[in-house]
């Protein structure tokens, strides 16, 4: 039915927008948002649901869908409410100046109009918490911290 999940991550991007199945075959919304650990998929138009799903329940593209390892009801635990940030993901249509930090890999965005810290309202970029995680709340202090923490954790 589908094939293995190209270990290069950046290959993800040219997935935003396309639709994703669980393992049951329900279409859960569509791919919003990538990073290296996450898919975000977004879900409605009125009453938005945001999956942070690990990039190991995917199991695969097949053409036309990407499908996950994991049913519907598995799905709901990585339901979250919050817009992914575009500092720690590549986020459909949002403008950036510079190529996320998080992983060096995706494609080069070009400049746009508005910084990540006038949309955001904020004067300094180094106040935000890059290394926060999105399935728990806990704040590391680097990547490092971060990277242990969800392979140790989540993954």
């Amino acid at each position: 039915m589908s094939t293995s999940v190209n270990p290069d991550k950046s290959n993800y991007i040219g997935l935003i927008n396309e639709s994703v199945h669980t393992s049951d075959d329900k279409d859960i919304g569509d791919v919003f948002a990538v990073n290296k650990y996450f898919l975000i998929v977004k879900r409605g138009f009125i009453n938005v649901h945001y999956y942070y799903i690990p990039l190991n329940k995917v199991e695969g593209w097949d053409g036309s869908i990407l499908w996950l390892l994991i049913t519907e009801d598995e799905v709901i635990k990585y339901d979250r409410d919050t817009f992914p940030h575009p500092f720690r993901y590549y986020v459909k249509d949002y403008n950036y100046e510079r190529t996320p930090p998080y992983v060096p890999t995706f494609n080069q965005i070009p400049a746009r109009v508005r910084t990540p810290a006038e949309e955001y309202g904020m004067d300094n970029q180094e106040e935000i918490d890059i290394y926060k995680c999105d399935l728990c709340g806990d704040i590391l202090k680097n990547e490092e911290e971060y990277d242990k923490h969800i392979t140790n954790v989540h993954l």
